[in-house]
């Protein structure tokens, strides 16, 4: 709105009339008429029925589990040691 007043008055005057309250510009009033529609509509109060019991269910595991116990195996992780000195880079 202020965009709108600036093209035909000064920028003070432009600001006064943006802010008085006494111009309202078009989404003004459509908010105002929104706002009127809103108290005039009749309210009704609906009564909630609510169910009172309670099912609960616990989830459990499907299949008997048991805990398996931490077993020390020793393996070589390597068959043959490294190669020493190890391999050079080539560059192609």
């Amino acid at each position: 709105m202020l965009a709108g007043n600036l093209r035909t008055a000064a920028l003070s005057q432009a600001v006064q009339r943006t802010f008085d309250g006494q111009h309202p510009c078009g989404l003004c009033k459509a908010i105002a008429e929104g706002k009127k529609a809103e108290r005039n509509k009749a309210f009704t109060v609906q009564k909630l029925e609510c169910v009172t019991e309670r099912v609960v269910r616990l989830l459990g595991p499907r299949v008997p589990f048991s805990v398996l116990r931490a077993c020390h195996v020793r393996s070589n992780s390597r068959a043959n040691p490294p190669p020493s000195p190890p391999p050079r880079r080539s560059f192609i």
